[in-house]
């Protein structure tokens, strides 16, 4: 069972905002149960924000005083009216400090809000205060300081001899708490790493491994990425995987990650290797040249496949040094090891035009590879741009073969290919009347006509299709209007049709958008979308409205109603939609 643990009130639209918490990705916390309470004097939806400095016709500081009250429920009262004052209350925050050591749940949990919501002169003059309660004899009272500590984020740092002291705690929240809270101390709770360290390696409860494990990675990355524990150096690489920490701007962190590559353990070089790799994803421009020479050495001396294709993994993020990076990872593509070559062949397609020079050895793969090395040859050759006889036939026969994977993408590759290579186009005509391809497949190739341009050659087949069946995979109808097909505005229909029938016309909605102008006919269809109850569905709407054009009649109306909506996500695109249409941006 988790350990972090987040007391809350039982009021379901309370939120605090934190900040400064470095592990925000894990704010899905265990909750204490907290028992409810009713403040009818006090109703949520009044609080006051700090531009009003009244609760209930009081001040902060007439509220303050009750929170010494001998009556349980006077101090409920001024503990949730000092929460909703905010900053109003900085004057009270020794006091809500205290009354985190109160013995009524809803109090201790209600203050420690309160604390959180004060400004951060006010919040530091507490750390002391709560630190103290960490060594309390209820364990309500320890549990909420250790949470508050953590909640507290870099304030910590105020109190790291006793969070340091309370990782001895016999209590096992309090002392995941205690090692989260650490984490946020930057260099400070350097002197806390050995018992991180230890507690990350031999804990008895799993969640206080992880915190500790995460702290001691956090605090020294070094250190933990050649601890003596497996376990240790794993919870180090696994933390600095968090792209949110911008580990490779950190020279110690990729220089530690580097030295984990001559681990003995198999599954401690593939994760280092996978996070520098990623590092480089990340930082796109700004990544690290010095790593190439580090990919490179990957593939040329690591033992393990699964490392060696992490290599190429890497080397395939350096696009704008094919010169170098090129042929190492047409080696690897050419190599004997399945999941090298695939991931080889992947970052050869990411490289682009650049990589034109591997085309001879992705055929040869093609020819000598398992069923995944073929897909991945073909969707490197859709990505190195060279529309040779060579690849066509290769292509071609990619559509024939017995794996769905390098048939669908043989079909999108040669779409691509477009009106520049009418062999290309043929031969997806030709696929397109071949029954053995299954109604899928026939629907994925009349979508790669749609993207080929070449209407000349692929509206007569289409149009049999789609008479034969109006109603069948909308792609053949969206490939008729794409292309300007004299049937098109029946395609167009067929596709509204099926949107209004269908209770979840994702694709369709899509396909709408995708249309973009062409799909003028359709804006009342995709209008109607928004008065459905998903929210994703409503989201997708906007997406196609706004793609179709807020000039088109309609649509902006539409989007204007969207703009109101509920969902944060829905109105925000349909004003940024509307927005981009303004005279001013025109």
């Amino acid at each position: 069972m988790q350990k972090i643990l987040i007391v809350t009130l039982p009021i379901a639209t309370l939120v605090v905002a934190l900040s400064g918490v470095v592990f925000a990705q894990d704010t899905a916390s265990p909750q204490e149960h907290t028992p409810p309470l009713s403040l009818r004097d006090a109703p949520l939806r009044d609080a006051p924000l700090r531009d009003a400095p009244l609760h209930g016709g009081r001040s902060a500081e007439e509220w303050i005083g009750d929170l010494r009250s001998e009556d349980v429920a006077e101090r409920q009262k001024a503990a949730y009216a000092l929460w909703s004052l905010r900053g109003a209350a900085d004057a009270g925050a020794l006091l809500l400090a205290h009354a985190v050591g109160d013995d009524d749940a809803y109090v201790r949990s209600t203050a420690a809000k309160a604390l959180l919501g004060l400004g951060a002169a006010a919040q530091r003059s507490t750390v002391a205060t709560v630190g103290g309660l960490l060594v309390s004899d209820h364990e309500g009272i320890r549990r909420e300081a250790a949470t508050l500590m953590w909640r507290f984020g870099p304030l910590a740092t105020e109190a790291v001899t006793e969070l340091n002291a309370a990782l001895d705690s016999t209590d096992s929240v309090v002392r995941a708490n205690a090692a989260a809270a650490l984490g946020n101390t930057g260099a400070a709770g350097s002197v806390a790493s050995d018992r991180l360290e230890e507690l990350a390696a031999d804990d008895e409860d799993e969640a206080v491994r992880k915190w500790a494990g995460k702290s001691f990675a956090l605090i020294d990355p070094v250190a933990a990425l050649a601890s003596d524990s497996r376990r240790v150096r794993k919870a180090a690489i696994d933390t600095w995987a968090d792209p949110k920490l911008q580990g490779w701007k950190r020279a110690d962190v990729r220089e530690a990650l580097v030295a984990a590559l001559d681990d003995p353990d198999e599954q401690i070089r593939v994760s280092a290797a996978n996070d520098l790799a990623n590092f480089c994803g990340f930082a796109r421009d700004a990544r690290p040249v010095e790593l190439i020479a580090v990919f490179e050495r990957i593939l040329e001396h690591d033992r393990a496949p699964a490392v060696r294709a992490q290599g190429a993994a890497g080397l395939g993020r350096f696009k704008g040094h094919g010169k170098r990076v090129v042929p190492v990872l047409a080696k690897a593509a050419a190599s004997s090891e399945p999941d090298v070559q695939w991931t080889a062949l992947v970052a050869l397609r990411m490289m682009g035009a650049e990589a034109r020079s591997a085309v001879p050895v992705v055929l040869r793969v093609f020819e000598s590879g398992d069923d995944r090395v073929r897909a991945a040859a073909v969707g490197a050759l859709g990505g190195l741009g060279v529309r040779s006889d060579a690849v066509i036939d290769v292509l071609i026969r990619g559509m024939q073969s017995r794996d769905r994977g390098t048939r669908r993408t043989s079909i999108s590759t040669l779409g691509g290919f477009g009106t520049t290579s009418a062999r290309a186009v043929r031969a997806l005509v030709t696929a397109f009347g071949d029954e053995s391809f299954s109604v899928y497949e026939r629907a994925a190739i009349a979508e790669a006509l749609a993207t080929s341009g070449a209407a000349e050659l692929a509206v007569a087949p289409l149009t049999q299709a789609f008479e034969t069946d109006p109603d069948g995979d909308p792609r053949i109808a969206f490939a008729l209007v794409s292309l300007d097909a004299p049937i098109a505005a029946r395609a167009l229909t067929a596709i509204c049709r099926r949107t209004m029938r269908l209770t979840n016309p994702f694709e369709e909605l899509n396909l709408l958008g995708r249309l973009g102008p062409k799909a003028a006919g359709a804006v009342s269809t995709v209008a109607h979308q928004l008065d459905r109850d998903k929210d994703r569905m409503r989201l997708d709407a906007v997406h196609a409205l706004t793609a179709i054009g807020v000039t088109q009649p309609g649509v902006r109306a539409a989007l204007q109603r969207a703009a109101t909506d509920p969902a944060p996500d829905v109105a925000q695109a349909a004003k940024s939609a509307l927005e981009s249409d303004a005279p001013e941006t025109r």
